[in-house]
């Protein structure tokens, strides 16, 4: 309980660097940990920001999992479809994150992004793109 205040703590006084130190003590005492809905959020942008996409890509998984009628949900969805695809080449993965939010997608621009990454992922392996 007390790690986990030291992450709201530095969240609230907008020091997210601190708070991904702090996510990373909790998670070493306890890896089954989740953050409120906000904060989990925060923690996972704050990942993706430093570049450390291992722990961006789980700690947004956390916040899907456990968070999963969030408004934001496809938003989240896209972007770790990407980073699997983009950053991790965790192909299979990336397909199945980009195949859920696909059809739920209407701005023009991100549907050009979900179709891309999901072509490069069937690229990858070795399947044929699955066009617009």
């Amino acid at each position: 309980a007390g790690m986990r205040s030291h992450v709201t703590e530095a969240l609230s006084r907008g020091d997210r660097e601190a708070a991904t130190v702090h996510y990373d003590k909790l998670l070493e005492l306890d890896p089954r940990q989740v953050l409120g809905r906000p904060q989990q959020l925060d923690v996972a942008n704050q990942y993706y920001t430093m570049h450390r996409l291992p722990q961006a890509a789980a700690a947004y998984e956390k916040y899907l999992s456990h968070y999963p009628n969030a408004p934001d949900r496809d938003q989240v969805k896209l972007l770790l479809g990407i980073i699997y695809a983009r950053d991790l080449q965790q192909f299979e993965v990336a397909q199945e994150h980009l195949r859920q939010v696909k059809d739920r997608i209407h701005d023009e621009k991100r549907l050009a992004q979900c179709q891309h990454w999901l072509d490069v992922a069937a690229q990858a392996l070795g399947r044929p793109a699955t066009g617009s």
